[in-house]
Parts: C-alpha cells; structure tokens; sequence
C-alpha cells in the first residue's frame, strides 16, 4: 500500500491530490490511503498544506486527543469523497476551457450530467462550509520592486485558518479553500478523470489541445499500451490460427476429393 506521505501528487490541485488519496476507487484494489490522522497530517505536509511546525502540532494535539483526530478523519474521507463526486461529475462534462463552474455546468454539460453535479454540490457545500467559516483576512509584506525600494511597503492580504490552533479540523482548512478556488475558478472545464482502468484519479488537464488522458504516462498510459499491445498480439495469433485451419480443411478436403476420383 502506498504511504501518504509518499503518494505521487499528480492532481495538479490540492484538492485534487486529497480526492486522489484513495486509491483505485471501488474496484476490488481500493487502497485508503488515509489510514489515520497521522497519514492525514503526513499526506498535508507532503502536499504543502501544512509547514513542519504545523504538522508537530497537530500530532501532539492528536495525542492527547485520540477521539478528536478519529473525529475529523471521518470528516476528511467525506470531504474527500464530497471534491470527487462533483470533479468527477464535471470531468464527466468533457467540455475543454477556462470558464466558471456555474458557466461551465449551464453550457457545457450534460442534463444528466448538470443534474448530478448539483445533487453532490449541497454534500459538498455542508462539508466546506464550517471550514471555509473558520477563514480571516491577513495583511503582509509584499514584494517590493527593485525600481520603488525606499518607498511605502505595499500590502498584501491573504487568508488564513482563524480558528483555535489547536483544533485538529485545521488539517482540512487548506484543502478545502482549495476546493472552494478550484470549482469558483477558470478550470473547471479542466478536470478529467484519469482514464486508466479502475484508476478514477482526477487532474488537471494543462495540455495545449486538452488532449490529457493519464494521470501519468509512466503508470496508467503504459499499461494500457501494454494492454493494447497484448490484445493485438492475441488478434495476431489467434487470426494466424484460423488461418492455419482453414488451410488444413482445404488440403483435406482437396486430398479427399483427389482420392474420390482415383477411385
């Protein structure tokens, strides 16, 4: 089974990671990735959702309450499974391009398909909502260009987790302000489902012509061309089978004609 903290991040999108951490999804493979709070706050330092001191905290307050942490893992994996049913529903719209989420599901999708976003959308939103809540407004520093240094400092706002620190739920805080970015952005027409069999993991396709359908080459586009290679290799066999015994019936039916005619 694949470490949290070792899982490829081939998402594109935090969010997309966090759908991704199950693994094989409902094929007789399926691997949770998510074994614990501890794999939780392993898979977030990892992705860059949480910094080193971050995630100590947050294990130590583990600790020292067990029942919390099983609490909000239970949370998680429905958060997770929240982001996949409406990505995978969008995916499942096919439609390439840069346009918002309510643009996208009007133009692009399917009745069906517009249908089953919105039923997964109320789930999704009573998911984020207590954690997008926790949300405030931080001033800070920033960049300064080389050609105004010794003037006024400019200032960026940018938000952040408002809640208790030690609120073990502040794990999900970046992954769902990352959902919440994603499906109000410019790239919901950029979602697709990786077309592997039983891979179902979800990513963004930043290719020129949309045309991405692997979450990795290296792993689900090469067994299918191996896949690929193994049925026509099959087709090759079995046509020069048929061909070899239709040869055979052909001779024995001219020997048997011959010996007729001897006759």
């Amino acid at each position: 089974m694949t470490d949290s903290g070792d899982l490829p991040l081939l998402g594109g999108h935090l969010s997309l990671d966090f759908a991704n951490t199950l693994e094989w999804r409902g094929s007789s493979r399926e691997r949770d990735c998510l074994t614990g709070y501890e794999a939780l706050v392993a898979w977030s330092l990892r992705a860059g959702a949480l910094d080193a001191g971050e995630a100590e905290e947050l294990r130590a307050y583990a600790d020292w309450a067990p029942g919390s942490a099983a609490e909000v893992l239970a949370e998680a994996r429905a958060l997770r499974e929240a982001v996949y049913r409406v990505a995978a529903a969008l995916a499942a719209g096919g439609a390439a391009g840069e346009t918002p989420l309510a643009d996208h599901v009007a133009d692009h999708v399917a009745d069906d398909v517009a249908d089953d976003v919105a039923d997964n959308l109320e789930n999704l939103n009573r998911r984020l909502a207590p954690l997008l809540g926790e949300t405030r407004l931080s001033a800070t520093a920033g960049a300064v260009p080389k050609a105004t240094r010794g003037g006024p400092v400019p200032v960026r706002l940018v938000p952040i987790w408002g809640g208790a620190s030690d609120d073990l739920a502040r794990v999900l805080w970046p992954v769902a302000r990352s959902a919440f970015d994603l499906l109000t952005g410019g790239a919901a027409g950029r979602l697709r489902e990786c077309a592997g069999r039983d891979c179902h993991w979800l990513f963004l396709d930043r290719s020129k012509n949309g045309s991405r359908r692997w979450c990795a080459m290296s792993n689900c586009g090469n067994l299918a061309k191996a896949r690929r290679h193994r049925a026509k290799s099959h087709s090759a066999k079995s046509h020069s089978a048929k061909s070899h015994s239709a040869k055979s019936h052909r001779a024995r039916t001219q020997h048997r004609a011959g010996a007729q005619v001897v006759e």
